[in-house]
């Protein structure tokens, strides 16, 4: 377990790092949306490590979006 959270961490760490880089330093609120972004994703990925029950990002959305699909339909 604590090898998978150390590769987690050390991909996340990789793309905020090579993301943040190549972002000039004048803009700050997408350095931030990145930060952010990457932050949740490492979350949930962590969060799935420990409780793999979890329900999918497709069946979290088809759970919202049903009620909209039968109104289009």
């Amino acid at each position: 377990m604590l090898f998978q959270v150390t590769g987690i961490s050390i991909v996340a760490f990789s793309i905020l790092a090579s993301d943040y880089k190549f972002i000039p330093f004048v803009l700050k609120k997408e350095r931030v949306v990145a930060i952010f972004i990457t932050g949740a994703a490492y979350a949930l990925a962590i969060l799935l490590l420990f409780k793999p029950d979890l329900p999918s990002f497709h069946q979290i959305m088809d759970i919202i979006f049903r009620p909209l699909g039968r109104f289009l339909e």
